[in-house]
């Protein structure tokens, strides 16, 4: 059965010629725009294809263009089928684009199913020599100008994403900021509570105070991330001699009473002779916390986090690796995108906002360092690699 590829954006028009060629023993692919006309005819390679030239996006001109470039669609016969060749000129812009025939519509539906079938068996019209070499000229002209239209169209559009981006970036700072206050008002009094300076507590009450240090510790935590962000830009880290396996140490023992609560586990394989680096204290301990936050919050209760630093010459190497739920090969670099989520599903299940990987990664690449996934895949764990520069 042979194939009709056929690019239309009347849903009236692909309707009406698919009945008659399908009743005729042909196969009708329907596309209603360039860009699926080039990804369809790929995937097909038809016997011929008929081309509307006012489709939305790519007109037929463009796309007929760029199907000619195509080595597998050389010698597939495009056949325009079109309103537009009224004027005087119409075909020869047509043929010059590179179709091998024109039809005009409405169609003739007593004789489209022949005209197909010439078409297919090698019918081909052409300029007239003398005439070919105008139209050549003016079909180049019109693509020049239809480059710079839609070369503007994304320079605009760009503008105004960097726009909305700044936009988004100055919110995020203000309410940040703004919200910095306040809460350092509730930490602060609810540590009072807590320690009993205003009076003394009953369980119920010690309780419910514990939680709302928690949960305002989650909020700080989160708006100090953002806050990162927005700075990391424009703050160069404050580098100074330091032991990076200390900074390990140090974060693990803040982190253990939590890992031990989820039932995890933490292997350090840290030589103790780790030369010292030059680094920022501060960032390299969010570094960590982050990296271990995010093992621990996917990993399974009775499952294991192991750190690895290692010296190899004028870096340090690092791998943490955990027996979570792992990561798919196809998100193994979006994961370090900011606000990232594999799936809403985690995000409810595990909690969090998508900032801790784009943290380390900047944290990182202000060192001059690295970071990426090591090995992952789903229900295998994950293992993270990153490297710091030693000077």
């Amino acid at each position: 059965m042979k194939k009709v590829l056929y690019v239309e954006d009347s849903p009236e028009s692909r309707l009406l010629v698919s009945r008659i060629l399908t009743a005729h023993g042909y196969r009708v692919i329907e596309v209603e725009d360039g860009l699926s006309a080039i990804q369809r005819a790929q995937e097909e390679v038809p016997d011929l294809i008929l081309m509307d030239i006012n489709i939305p996006g790519m007109d037929g001109f463009e796309v007929t263009t760029r199907l000619r470039s195509i080595p597998a669609l050389k010698n597939v016969p495009i056949v325009a089928l079109t309103a537009s060749a009224v004027m005087e000129g119409d075909r020869e812009r047509t043929l010059v684009a590179g179709c091998d025939g024109y039809l005009q519509k409405p169609v003739d539906v007593d004789r489209l199913p022949q005209q197909v079938r010439e078409f297919i068996e090698g019918k081909k019209e052409v300029v007239e020599r003398e005439e070919e070499p105008v139209y050549l000229r003016e079909y180049s002209q019109r693509l020049v100008a239809r480059l710079e239209e839609k070369i503007s169209e994304l320079q605009r559009a760009n503008e105004q994403l960097q726009a909305l981006d700044r936009l988004k970036s100055d919110f995020l700072s203000t309410v940040s900021h703004e919200l910095r206050t306040p809460l350092t008002a509730i930490k602060g009094y609810t540590q009072l509570l807590m320690d009993r300076r205003a009076g003394p507590l009953t369980d119920m009450q010690a309780e419910c105070l514990n939680v709302i240090a928690e949960n305002t510790e989650i909020v700080i935590r989160r708006v100090n991330d953002i806050l990162f962000l927005q700075e990391s830009n424009v703050i160069l880290p404050v580098r100074v001699p330091l032991s990076l396996r200390d900074v390990v140490i140090q974060i693990v023992d803040a982190m253990r009473e939590r890992a031990q609560k989820a039932g995890i586990e933490f292997v350090l394989d840290i030589p103790p002779d780790l030369p010292p680096i030059l680094g920022d204290v501060e960032a390299l301990k969010l570094l960590f916390l982050h990296l271990l936050d995010n093992a621990i919050k996917f990993s399974p209760y009775g499952g294991q986090v192991t750190i690895t630093l290692r010296d190899r010459g004028t870096e340090i190497w690092g791998e943490v690796s955990d027996t979570g739920i792992g990561i798919a090969p196809e998100y193994h670099e979006r994961i370090f995108e900011r606000f990232f989520q594999v799936d809403s599903s985690t995000t409810r299940a595990y909690g969090g906002a998508g900032l801790g990987l784009a943290i380390s990664r900047k944290i990182l690449e202000a060192h001059g360092g690295r970071i990426g996934v090591l090995r992952s895949a789903p229900g295998q764990g994950s293992t993270f690699y990153f490297s710091i520069p030693k000077g």
